[in-house]
């Protein structure tokens, strides 16, 4: 249906408000492309947390990264006051917000932008140039990509891939002996029902060692730090070769760096799966407890093995401990024997 808004031509200043998540983020980067084919001379201003904006550094045609700190540090509505001041000196012709709360809307309306275009909810509709109703099913990348085509006209029809810029070089390092290496992101335990329990998370590490077949490398943030730790206190020192703890250790473009020099990954967080589907990682997911349906999240990509074992319980916060090591480590050996053309041999036990 044609909008009963005229697109503004030519814009050449567009500020983007990210969501505050990396995998959301991620996600946005296909519509950010549609962007940039619409409107071929706009530079972008990127306003975001602070932990995203490294992901955008290098991104094409970023004039400038604004970081969202409103909350931190200081009175937060004079942090407001001058986030709009800083915002409305710009003169900017588009704002897009991809987050959804009334007070993004009311930032980049006070700030004196042309056109604001979002979804119209938390009652934000009269703060936009251009509104629209949000289909709270719908996949996220055709979500951020419905609000921009939508309001120019539904002008495009083929969604640009994922764009992650990622780092040369290595932040593996080198391990004693060349084996497939394999990236552990299994969360921690303030996550609850979306991490892997700490005890099936070590069965795991162990049974994967004593196969002697892999080398792997400990992923998460800095929550995972404790974690990470006690994982390597469980192996012995003679294992401690073939693994790498990097928790807490990594900024995101090196995380970034990372997940495309793994063989495989395997994640129980969205964030890690997006960056590994951008990469071209294969990667595992085990599904648990979701703040959002996972058909709204699944990446778009013809890879990817996804595990979930309800075995019919109510509680869905217990539905990722049902995925046990010998089912994570039979999907493992699969995709490394059929990449080689070899013959699994079944596990019996772990």
């Amino acid at each position: 249906m044609k909008n009963s808004i005229v697109p503004i031509k030519n814009a050449k200043k567009i500020i983007v408000r990210l969501p505050n998540f990396l995998g959301d983020s991620i996600m946005s980067t296909p519509t950010l492309q549609l962007l940039l084919t619409e409107y071929p001379t706009a530079m972008l201003t990127i306003v975001c947390k602070e932990p995203i904006s490294e992901l955008f550094q290098d991104f094409t045609r970023v004039e400038e990264i604004i970081i969202d700190d409103t909350k931190k540090k200081g009175n937060r509505i004079l942090n407001v006051i001058k986030l709009i001041g800083k915002i409305r000196s710009e003169k900017y012709d588009l704002g897009v917000l991809f987050h959804n709360s009334f007070l993004n809307a009311l930032i980049f309306r006070l700030a004196r932008i042309s056109h604001v275009i979002g979804y119209k909810n938390e009652s934000r509709g009269v703060l936009l140039t251009y509104g629209l109703k949000m289909e709270r099913r719908r996949h996220y990348v055709n979500h951020y990509a419905e609000l921009v085509n939508s309001y120019l006209n539904d002008k495009y029809k083929i969604l640009p891939e994922l764009n992650i810029s990622i780092p040369e070089g290595n932040f593996i390092g080198d391990f004693d002996e060349k084996r497939p290496i394999v990236g552990l992101s299994l969360g921690f335990d303030e996550q609850k029902g979306r991490s892997y329990p700490k005890s099936n998370s070590i069965s795991l590490i162990h049974e994967l060692l004593k196969l002697n077949k892999y080398n792997l490398v400990i992923l998460g943030g800095k929550s995972e730090v404790s974690r990470g730790s006690e994982y390597i206190n469980q192996i012995s020192a003679s294992d401690h070769n073939f693994v790498r703890n990097l928790t807490g250790k990594l900024t995101v473009p090196q995380f970034v760096n990372v997940i495309s020099n793994l063989d495989l990954l395997v994640t129980i967080d969205s964030s890690p799966m997006h960056i590994a589907a951008s990469a071209e990682t294969p990667f595992i997911v085990l599904l648990g407890k979701s703040t959002s349906p996972f058909c709204t999240v699944k990446p778009k990509v013809d890879f990817g093995v996804y595990l979930k074992n309800e075995n019919s319980l109510l509680d869905e916060s217990l539905f990722i401990s049902q995925i046990t090591p010998l089912e994570i480590i039979e999907q493992i050996e699969a995709f490394f024997c059929n990449k080689s053309n070899c013959i699994t041999n079944v596990l019996t036990s772990v």
